[in-house]
């Protein structure tokens, strides 16, 4: 049995589920099979693994908490796609795991390749949680979905391929207040390797140069980090000019007083403030980053092309 102990009160009480956050800075802690989930800082707490009256420490905690995680996350994958609980079982079997399946109840049962066991209420997904996602998926033209399994073979492809990915995000343009798509590359200044996430924020920090930490002491909601977007990287500009001839042309900056790839308003055309240069989109990006926000990947740009 996993238990836990609040250094702050000294006191132990036994954990029916516990899902570490992504920045591994905190836990989310169920004490009680129907009880109050508590948002822990991992500095804070200390788990204890015990077996048979024996506390086994914190080797068995990083055992117990990290397969249960992985858990949490092929059910997500699959429940994201699936459209059924047959299409749901079979999609679970293909990253090696077991679904238990019960009609009548609340439980769902997952049993990994190494034979460990994780019910739905440990990783906090309920089963009407899943259903729903089903009813959602179903409502969903099968051509969608092919386009979204296309993609994520495509992008699977390309890290191998070290290939960049194509991130999107919504703006409103800042001249007619259209909500634009914004499409950019995000590779690290000295590579052309592709920022995934989650974001290694040490990394970017540890490169960032002098000039890059005075603009984040000038402008205080952009941290800088060192990045190239759409506009900096000449040959990935390149791709994306001829990938995406609709919204990026190569147009003026008055205040850098260059030309380059921007994103363009299809709507105004880019008229005025209807285009969105890199320093634009460093700001929304940083911010982003900063709070381990998710972006989308809607293509790649296959370098064997360039």
């Amino acid at each position: 049995m996993l238990k836990i102990k609040f250094k702050n009160i000294g006191s132990i009480c036994p954990v029916y589920s516990v899902y570490q956050r992504e920045d591994g800075k905190k836990y989310d802690v169920q004490i009680e099979e129907e009880g109050k989930v508590y948002h822990c800082h991992a500095e804070n707490i200390e788990f204890l693994w015990q077996e048979n009256d024996e506390v086994k420490g914190d080797a068995g905690e990083e055992r117990n908490i990290d397969y249960v995680n992985e858990t949490r996350t092929a059910v997500m994958k699959c429940m994201d796609k699936a459209r059924s609980v047959e299409d749901f079982i079979a999609r679970m079997m293909t990253l090696g795991y077991q679904t238990k399946w019960r009609e009548r109840g609340t439980y769902i049962t997952f049993t990994n390749s190494n034979n460990q066991k994780v019910r739905n209420s440990r990783i906090d997904i309920s089963k009407e949680e899943i259903l729903k996602k089903f009813e959602e998926n179903s409502k969903r033209s099968k051509s969608e979905i092919d386009i979204c399994e296309q993609l994520e073979i495509k992008r699977n492809a390309a890290s191998k391929n070290k290939d960049i990915f194509v991130y999107t995000f919504s703006r409103n343009c800042q001249q007619c207040h259209t909500v634009n798509e914004l499409l950019t590359y995000m590779v690290f200044d000295d590579t052309d390797e592709n920022l995934v996430f989650p974001w290694d924020r040490e990394r970017l920090f540890s490169s960032q140069d002098a000039i890059s930490f005075f603009k984040h002491m000038l402008y205080e909601e952009s941290e800088y980090y060192s990045y190239q977007v759409l506009g900096e990287n000449k040959k990935l500009d390149q791709l994306m000019l001829k990938k995406f001839p609709e919204t990026i042309r190569m147009e003026y900056s008055k205040t850098l007083k260059e030309k380059y790839a921007m994103n363009i308003c299809p709507k105004c055309n880019g008229v005025g403030m209807g285009k969105h240069g890199k320093n634009f989109l460093h700001v929304l990006l940083d911010q982003k980053i900063k709070n381990m926000e998710k972006i989308k990947v809607i293509d790649v740009l296959e370098l064997s092309q360039y």
